[in-house]
């Protein structure tokens, strides 16, 4: 019974606390006020710190009366939670997205082409560089994170399989996960210190990515070859089937 009931406090504390989630509108006019509030709280973090802006802020960047801000976010990091989770799905969509099949040649490429994409995303982006590579506002952007990073390391092996003729990976969502830790580490560093993520910083966080992956995966993996034959064709390839 201890044991279930360890589990049990384990993973409520994974949930995020029902107070601090942002209510979800289903009216049309309710949806353009979320948004409106998203925008402002996005905004403002372009100028602020997550610690420096409230609720009233929010409702006077967004021109939204602050009784209706509170329907939506009962917290300032409700509002925060809710842009997190968005930002979250923008960077999926992007990660995600195809790739030139010419740029395939081996597993390191897909390691950069992955890399590029998210330092693009960080410094185009400087809210979400304050959510995900600064301190975190809250425990439960903490947790949203790291849920984030537990399913992005879930199914990039099956990116991996979709190019390459991949071996046997024992564990490799595991692995993956301290590949994001890895990475987002370097990253942190390099927005506390200058930021952004420097072109040195970035190059670091590539190389010791790579270094970690010699640990489970040899340094030449062929391409599949329907990889092959796109790059033939000068095409992409899809990465999500």
């Amino acid at each position: 019974m201890k044991r279930t009931s360890e589990s049990a406090n384990a993973a409520a504390r994974k949930r995020p606390d029902s107070r601090q989630r942002a209510r979800q509108p289903s009216r049309e006019r309710g949806q353009l006020r979320f948004q409106a509030l998203l925008n402002a709280t996005e905004a403002l973090l372009n100028e602020h710190n997550p610690d420096d802006i409230g609720l009233y802020q929010i409702a006077r960047r967004a021109r939204i009366a602050p009784a209706s801000v509170y329907h939506f976010f009962p917290t300032k990091n409700a509002a925060l939670l809710a842009l997190a989770e968005k930002c979250q799905a923008d960077i999926r969509a992007m990660m995600n997205a195809p790739v030139s099949a010419a740029r395939m040649q081996s597993w390191q490429d897909l390691l950069i082409v992955r890399h590029e994409r998210a330092d693009s995303y960080y410094n185009s982006h400087i809210p979400a560089a304050k959510i995900f590579l600064g301190i975190h506002p809250s425990w439960d952007i903490h947790q949203a994170d790291t849920r984030h990073n537990q399913t992005a390391s879930g199914t990039l092996f099956s990116y991996y399989d979709r190019l390459f003729l991949m071996p046997y990976v024992q564990d490799p969502q595991k692995k993956f996960e301290l590949l994001y830790a890895i990475s987002d580490a370097i990253r942190s560093v390099s927005f506390e210190r200058h930021g952004t993520i420097t072109e040195k910083y970035a190059r670091e966080s590539i190389a010791a990515c790579i270094a970690y992956c010699r640990t489970f995966l040899p340094d030449r993996i062929a391409p599949r070859p329907a990889v092959l034959e796109a790059a033939a064709r000068g095409e992409s390839v899809a990465l999500v089937q």
